[in-house]
């Protein structure tokens, strides 16, 4: 299925799904949280040795904005950015996005309830010659169900970032807004 998509209809229209339509255009997160060290929710990630940073808004004079993680020296940081609680999902519905990774180091995945439950992952194995262009992602929700989704970032070091944008609900055959709650 090819991702042509009018992102100023889609996102000028009322959100059908507010907890996860965000094209970071208002300069903020819509109801997405970025985590930190201080985030309750992080006693529920068993992983070692990691520091947790919070994702950052860019405003690009082509693109608007978008979030970004990156600018650290320790691979062992992480970005997480969630949901603010677990969201309804009332049809099977896919969620899509675009996603920018261009460098050797780094991975991105977007994952349902934990970190390893991750239906998307784009890692530098997978880069191609569109690696330094905006690509389109997406996930599934075969059924109807509740997930708490995240979005999260590693591996990166010196000038490499992820870049994030443009996520909207759609109905899993269409490109017609999705409803959640």
């Amino acid at each position: 299925m090819k991702f042509d998509y009018d992102y100023d209809t889609f996102f000028s229209e009322n959100f059908s799904c507010s907890p996860i339509n965000c094209n970071f255009n208002n300069d903020n997160f819509c109801e997405w949280v970025s985590l930190d060290d201080d985030s309750d929710i992080i006693l529920t990630f068993s992983m070692y040795q990691m520091n947790i940073k919070e994702w950052s808004l860019d405003n690009q004079q082509k693109r608007k904005n978008y979030i970004y993680a990156g600018n650290t020296n320790n691979p062992n940081d992480i970005f997480i950015l969630s949901t603010q609680k677990e969201v309804f999902f009332n049809q099977p519905s896919r969620i899509l996005f675009d996603f920018y990774h261009a460098g050797i180091h780094g991975e991105l995945k977007v994952c349902l309830n934990t970190i390893n439950e991750c239906p998307f992952s784009f890692s530098s194995s997978n880069l191609t010659m569109n690696a330094r262009k905006w690509q389109k992602g997406e996930i599934i929700i075969p059924n109807i169900s509740k997930h708490r989704i995240f979005i999260y970032a590693s591996g990166l070091i010196n000038n490499y970032f992820i870049g994030f944008d443009n996520i909207r609900l759609v109905q899993l055959n269409t490109f017609k807004k999705a409803d959640c709650s």
